[in-house]
C-alpha cells in the first residue's frame, strides 16, 4: 500500500508546465501543487496526482501554466 498523499489547497493538473529554471523543463501533461498560497510541487500529472490530494482540483487539459510567472506589464497614462 502506498503512501497517503500530502494535503493541498489546489491542485492543477493536464496542463502544459512550462518551468523557467535552468533546464527549462517541459512537462507536457503536467501538474502544479498549491498549499498555503506557495508552489509546493511541480511535475508530470500522473505523479503529482498520485502524492497529491487536493482540496480543489482543476483540470487545465489544452492551456499552458508558468508556475511563479508574474506579469507586472502595466500602462502609465498621464
Amino acid at each position: 500500500m502506498g503512501a497517503k498523499p500530502e494535503g493541498a489547497d489546489l491542485l492543477l493538473s493536464g496542463a502544459t508546465v512550462v518551468m523557467m529554471d535552468k533546464e527549462r523543463r517541459v512537462f507536457s501533461n503536467g501538474a502544479i501543487a498549491i498549499r498555503d498560497g506557495v508552489i509546493v510541487a511541480v511535475g508530470g500529472s500522473e505523479t503529482l496526482l498520485s502524492q497529491w490530494q487536493g482540496a480543489r482540483t482543476i483540470n487545465l487539459q489544452g492551456l499552458i501554466a508558468m508556475p511563479g510567472l508574474i506579469n507586472s506589464h502595466i500602462h502609465l497614462t498621464g
